[in-house]
């Protein structure tokens, strides 16, 4: 994060640490306040951040108030086969409009930056699902293989610029925009590694990656757990955002649509 205010330039870095220097944590962000050739520490908080309040001059005067908006893109995952539901379950209708279409809109309408949409097993009628949505559309020629390989194919879409990237798998349902901007909003104020969405202490999805973290989940392999294995190495950083029992839900087989038509008819779960 680099912003610049005349001759004063504030940006973010991770720096690593010992043990020793940082109680309980190897990992710690630096905040660095750069003034001509002089370099302040501003300030030094583990896995977090913040948006500082300060004068072009580093003195006195008017406050800033401007805000820089984190870039947060989004990754949809609709490559899978379906192969416990039976047919594609992408294609099912939500309300007026199909899964996809749902999940992708919500997606749209959120603070996210960018939408990427991975696509695989039936890629021509998704992306026909899609035809009017302004979202980036990757075919994954690897689908049949797994999730990590639509993982890492979405994340070679992820422009330079982004803060962090959000993989949300598209048969969450219900999610909605206000469940991503929980995220969003959440890891803007404290920049933690992970931050996912929950409920009742259980999380789900979306689950946002800050970019740090990108070049561990480039190489996630099937064989070792995937995403599981990112989330594992940083559970203790991870910060859940209590949102409501739909980021639990996902479509697996049939059965799962009682499930889904129950939590939409309770308005007390969304």
């Amino acid at each position: 994060m680099r912003l610049e205010y005349g001759p004063t330039t504030y940006f973010r870095k991770r720096i690593d640490y010992g043990s020793g220097d940082l109680p309980g944590s190897d990992c710690s962000h630096i905040f660095l306040r750069l003034k001509g050739s002089a370099a302040v520490e501003c300030a030094r908080i583990q896995w977090v951040g913040f948006r500082e309040t300060a004068t072009p001059d580093g003195g006195g005067g008017a406050p800033l108030t401007a805000k820089v908006s984190d870039f947060i893109a989004i990754i949809v995952l609709a490559a899978g086969l379906s192969t416990r539901f039976g047919r594609n379950k992408l294609l099912e209708p939500i309300g007026e409009s199909t899964m996809i279409q749902h999940v992708v809109r919500e997606s749209l309408e959120s603070k996210a930056k960018q939408v990427i949409v991975v696509v695989g097993h039936d890629a021509q009628r998704i992306r026909r699902e899609l035809k009017d949505y302004r979202c980036d559309i990757v075919y994954n020629e690897d689908y049949e293989k797994g999730q990590s390989f639509s993982v890492r194919k979405g994340l070679s879409r992820v422009k330079k610029v982004a803060d962090a990237v959000m993989i949300l798998p598209g048969d969450v349902a219900l999610v909605d925009r206000g469940m991503i901007d929980a995220v969003i909003d959440e890891y803007s104020t404290c920049y933690a590694p992970i931050v996912t969405a929950g409920f009742h202490g259980s999380s789900g999805h979306p689950i946002l990656f800050d970019k740090y973290l990108f070049d561990e989940l480039k190489g996630i392999q099937e064989e070792t757990r995937g995403l599981k294995s990112v989330v594992s190495r940083h559970r203790p950083q991870m910060r859940l955002v209590e949102t409501s029992e739909a980021s639990l839900l996902d479509i697996d087989r049939q059965d799962d649509l009682v499930r889904l038509a129950q939590a939409s008819a309770d308005p007390s779960e969304r």
